[in-house]
């Protein structure tokens, strides 16, 4: 069995909201569950995971492990 440190490592902080909830949409109640305006913000295509947990003073490492646990990642689609 992984730890919270082991599982949150699946997940990159540098990644952009909008690029993780590209590949992740069943993660948009964890943003909702802590209150955060990150689902369709402006700004979610230049924020990482790290910037927003910053901003809302949110344990990055705890964020990310709940991240991991809202689901499976759907494969990166690119725009044509």
């Amino acid at each position: 069995m992984q730890n919270k440190s082991q599982l949150s490592k699946v997940i990159d902080p540098k990644i952009t909201v909008e690029e993780f909830l590209r590949q992740r949409p069943n993660a948009v109640p964890v943003f909702i569950r802590h209150r955060m305006v990150c689902v369709g913000c402006w700004m979610s295509r230049f924020d990482t995971l790290a910037d927003v947990a910053w901003n809302y003073n949110l344990d990055t490492e705890q964020f990310l492990h709940e991240l991991s646990e809202a689901g499976p990642t759907r494969a990166p689609t690119h725009p044509a």
